[in-house]
């Protein structure tokens, strides 16, 4: 999972995303207090990983010659 997190002045917001890169679901939220922010992420979070029991582990990048992978 890959999550993104930033804080939107305009909007006087933090706004947030969260995307799987092997099957391209993506969540996304937005809220005024960073740790609702925090802790909307954390739910969806443990919400994915227990519900739906998508695997949270990212897999090193196999594209690097063998001597660049040390």
């Amino acid at each position: 999972m890959v999550i993104n997190l930033w804080y939107n002045g305009a909007m006087d917001e933090w706004r947030w995303t969260l995307s799987d890169p092997k099957n391209l679901d993506q969540h996304s939220g937005n809220r005024e207090n960073i740790r609702d922010a925090m802790n909307d992420i954390a739910n969806t979070v443990e919400h994915l990983r227990d519900e739906k029991g998508v695997n949270m582990e990212l897999k090193k990048p196999t594209c690097l010659p063998k001597d660049l992978d040390k």
